[in-house]
């Protein structure tokens, strides 16, 4: 069995919108996969949760890209668990882009511990008790700066990025995460970061007949800048998760009125209306699939129902 938790780190930093993403893959002969940490603020409790869940040990340690609610919860961690393998972005890839003091962070830690870290590529595989796990991006010539990326999508630009003022290279960090389908079996489970629409739309093209896939995670927090209908057609789960502390659109009225007028995107009403099971760690709490290799899944939530509409 595959057991993927979507687990519910609540606390967040002073003024942030949410606590950020952390997921625990349990391997069927009990290896542990940890894909991305949380704000820092999230640390402490999402070491305690893991504990609790029977970690001793983290086998691989992935990091999907450099924002600080993916990161952030990473030294502690590093300084809870013995790690096998990281895998992460190279530290100085972006520059200045990420805008946070968490990357230097991270990779002090990393070496506090005599860890050193690797980076996946699209095309890159290998088995983890016997799943096989597949990057399906980031391509291996990704651009390390916001313009030379703009150019590169410019054929799937439907409408403009939003553009935070304090935060300019957001949505290109975000395309940068790293992109996984692990498949068990019959069965399957896709998650993708914080993809933005243009992402989702490389993987469309250059993969699609790889996307379909049994459970995924909902990219980017389950907000309207992803979850196109495209994706959607092409990965048709029978359920997703997503990841965040508050339900879309965006808490702050600027974003959630660009994303208004601008996004064809409504995850929560499109995912159900595909006929998929649609989880909220808002409204469900912690969020656990237990996926066999015949493909059949269960599903465990800590409050609540599903189909949120």
């Amino acid at each position: 069995m595959l057991a993927i938790t979507f687990l519910n780190i609540t606390r967040k930093a002073e003024g942030a919108i949410k606590s950020g993403e952390s997921i625990l893959i349990q391997f069927p002969l009990g290896s542990t996969m940890l894909i991305d940490t949380g704000v820092p603020e999230s640390g402490e409790m999402l070491r305690d949760r893991l504990r609790s869940l029977g970690v001793r040990r983290i086998d691989c340690l992935l990091l999907t890209h450099f924002h600080i609610d993916h990161i952030g919860g990473a030294p502690c961690i590093l300084d809870s668990f013995p790690v096998g393998e990281v895998i992460t972005w190279p530290e100085t890839y972006f520059g200045d882009a990420c805008d946070n003091d968490r990357v230097p962070q991270l990779f002090a830690a990393l070496r506090r511990h005599n860890l050193a870290s690797h980076m996946v590529w699209e095309g890159d595989q290998w088995k983890m008790d016997g799943v096989s796990i597949d990057v399906l991006g980031p391509w291996k010539h990704f651009p390390a700066d916001w313009q030379t990326y703009e150019a590169s999508i410019a054929d799937t630009l439907r409408f403009p990025y939003y553009h935070s003022k304090a935060h300019p290279a957001e949505p290109f960090i975000n395309d940068s995460s790293i992109s996984l389908k692990c498949t068990y079996g019959k069965g399957s489970f896709l998650t993708c970061g914080d993809l933005y629409y243009p992402g989702e739309a490389r993987l469309v093209r250059f993969h699609k007949p790889d996307l379909s896939c049994t459970l995924a995670k909902v990219n980017h927090h389950g907000a309207y800048t992803s979850s196109t209908k495209a994706w959607i057609h092409a990965t048709r789960p029978k359920a997703v998760c997503a990841v965040r502390d508050s339900l879309p659109p965006s808490p702050k009225p600027e974003v959630a009125s660009f994303w208004k007028d601008n996004a064809d995107s409504r995850p929560e009403k499109d995912w159900p209306a595909m006929g998929c099971e649609y989880y909220h760690t808002f409204v469900n709490g912690e969020v656990r699939f237990f996926l066999e290799k015949d493909g059949s899944f269960a599903v465990q939530v800590e409050r609540g129902g599903k189909n949120l509409r």
